[in-house]
């Protein structure tokens, strides 16, 4: 997955009357330096600043499109619990601190959901399987305090018999009774409070020996 990045491009903010009476340009950056986060996963996204020669950064949202669960913190952090997936656009203003001026500049933060797949293996007549699916590199589950709670189902085809599909887990298990080849779609829908995600239906295929 391609992983975007936010930044605020150098600008000059200019500061406050110094001692003698002239004025001094700052010239600044905002960046985060992965901004592709998981879906119902608590985050914060440090960011790094440059240019500010001992004042502190100050950022302030000026479009409210960060994904819905997320903010963007006066010390330029970005946290919170993203609750829907997609790709978000937003505006903010930078400057620094005892100074005069800002500048504004624009994000990208990606949230991505979850998805999951079962690799395809052989099996034999009368030997228990115990198959789990597998999911995208780089997803973790959301913390039990969140209250996760997943659905499977089997949405077409069928398992071998003796197989079953269970529809807390997405777990595959059992010992199959009939030989010959068998797929099905399965699908994981993943529910955090009021919110859900679908997933894409996953491929179970598998050949039952005798």
């Amino acid at each position: 997955m391609r992983h975007h990045h936010a930044l605020a491009v150098a600008c000059a903010v200019v500061l406050a009357s110094g001692c003698g009476g002239g004025q001094e340009k700052l010239y600044v950056s905002v960046h985060w330096s992965d901004t592709s986060v998981n879906l119902y996963t608590p985050t914060t996204l440090q960011p790094t600043l440059n240019g500010f020669d001992g004042h502190e950064a100050r950022c302030g949202l000026t479009s409210d499109t960060l994904p819905p669960g997320m903010g963007l913190n006066r010390d330029c952090t970005i946290s919170g619990t993203p609750s829907k997936a997609g790709g978000y656009s937003f505006n903010f203003d930078v400057s620094a601190e005892d100074t005069e001026g800002t500048v504004s500049s624009s994000g990208y933060i990606n949230v991505q959901g979850p998805s999951a797949y079962y690799l395809a293996q052989s099996a034999r007549v009368g030997v228990a399987v115990n198959q789990a699916p597998a999911f995208n590199a780089g997803w973790t589950n959301p913390p039990v305090s969140l209250n996760p709670i997943w659905t499977w189902s089997v949405v077409s085809g069928t398992l071998p018999p003796g197989l079953t599909l269970n529809a807390s887990t997405g777990v595959v298990s059992g010992a199959p009774t009939t030989a010959g080849t068998y797929s099905a779609s399965i699908r994981g829908v993943l529910q955090v409070g009021a919110s859900s995600y679908a997933m894409a239906n996953a491929s179970y295929t598998q050949a039952v020996s005798p």
